[in-house]
């Protein structure tokens, strides 16, 4: 299970062996080689002090040198060594006033969030120390925190939300005694800055499970908290088994419609509060602007055509519809008029939507007499609903045949 990662980090572990020191592999890293997971982050743990391991290495950047953590540069790969460490006092509920080193790997441990984060993998000899019955939990679908889980919420409050992302990609179950140690502490996230709140609802909502995670934090008020457009009614299992078969980012949009109230404009309020990024917001939002035409006046041939125009690209139609396609399985909207069908047709057709569609633009307008200016960003939108409508007519004789009357 973990030859071939003891064996890729002996060349690194060595350094350290033979001055005497020990190195661990801790953390997701050897919970997910538990679980037959891919490993992507490795994180090592170490009774070298700082300073012996600066002195082991020819680069070694300071990181974080102040909570005993620094970067080794070594055969082209970068490792974040942590020295064993007891945490001092968490006044801000995030990291440790102090640190003091130890030369037990059992109490570096001890300070660590959730039992299954804390076994290490000695990459001397390939064993596993396991103080607190990560495996076991691991067998037995668990998270627990370590010790009491009040103290290990105190200590961090970024654990509350760490919690419910672990439950999201992992499938786990949480103990009772840490979810309601994580249900007293809300307010407490009131230390955490927004990005890494984000980074925290982003992994939890692109995980396996994200039911897992999005439903207690709902049903706690935390997800009241960050996001003011949310009503009062989670989704249930079946829903989240519809959410959970999307990609990340129709996931956002599904349940931003299905859960909040409000449009666009109050979801991108939220999304903006907490730092996602204007890609990230254009992606979760861009599906849902479908429901502005959804309910219009105009039939469904020409508004199909408003919509592949909001959406910006023939390429956001296959997405597009897995988002219409969602909120029918939930029970959110009903294809009375053939939408789906009409924009599946438009993406496979080469019918003019978009304003660079037409067959003549600006300067042909000009030299046909429209005046300058707003009358001809005028004129080609009218041009362009015209062409909707019927699309035979995208021609330069076509277009400019229907200027005429109005002239």
């Amino acid at each position: 299970m973990f030859d071939d990662v003891v064996l890729r980090l002996q060349p690194f572990a060595r350094e350290f062996v033979q001055h005497g020191k020990q190195l661990y592999l801790v953390g997701g890293a050897v919970r997910n080689l538990l679980l037959g997971r891919p490993a992507k982050d490795f994180d090592f743990t170490t009774d070298a002090l700082p300073h012996e391991v600066q002195s082991y290495f020819r680069k070694v950047l300071p990181t974080g040198i102040k909570h005993g953590t620094v970067t080794v540069l070594f055969l082209g790969q970068s490792y974040e060594v942590t020295t064993f460490r007891v945490d001092g006092k968490y006044t801000d509920a995030r990291r440790p006033d102090a640190v003091t080193f130890t030369p037990s790997l059992e109490e570096d441990l001890k300070r660590r969030d959730f039992t299954v984060n804390a076994i290490a993998l000695n990459l001397g000899d390939g064993s596993l120390v396991d103080p607190h019955d990560g495996r076991g939990d691991l067998k037995r679908g668990v998270l627990k925190a370590i010790g009491e889980p009040g103290e290990r919420f105190d200590e961090d409050a970024l654990r509350l939300l760490r919690l419910f992302r672990f439950a999201a990609q992992l499938g786990f179950a949480i103990d009772p005694p840490t979810l309601e140690a994580a249900a007293s502490r809300r307010a407490s996230l009131g230390a955490v800055s927004r990005e890494r709140i984000r980074e925290e609802l982003a992994k939890a909502m692109a995980g396996a499970f994200p039911a897992l995670a999005w439903t207690p934090l709902q049903t706690l008020g935390v997800l009241g908290d960050l996001f003011p457009s949310l009503t009062g009614s989670p989704l249930g299992p079946a829903d989240w088994e519809h959410v959970a078969a999307l990609p990340d980012h129709l996931r956002w949009s599904v349940w931003l419609t299905a859960a909040c109230s409000a449009g666009l404009e109050a979801w991108d309020r939220d999304l903006k509060a907490l730092t996602f990024s204007n890609a990230d917001r254009d992606a979760y939002l861009g599906p849902a602007k479908a429901l502005a035409f959804l309910t219009g006046p105009d039939p469904v041939p020409v508004a199909a055509k408003a919509v592949v125009e909001a959406w910006g690209s023939r390429d956001r139609i296959a997405p597009g519809l897995r988002y219409l396609r969602a909120l029918e399985a939930l029970g959110l909207w009903r294809d009375e008029g053939g939408w789906k069908r009409e924009l599946e047709r438009i993406g496979a057709s080469g019918e003019p939507v978009f304003l660079e569609d037409l067959a003549l633009g600006g300067k042909e307008l000009l030299a046909a007499g429209v005046p300058p200016g707003r009358a001809v960003g005028q004129t080609l939108r009218t041009l362009q609903r015209l062409v909707w409508k019927a699309p035979e007519l995208n021609s330069p004789e076509g277009l400019l045949a229907n200027l005429r009357p109005s002239r």
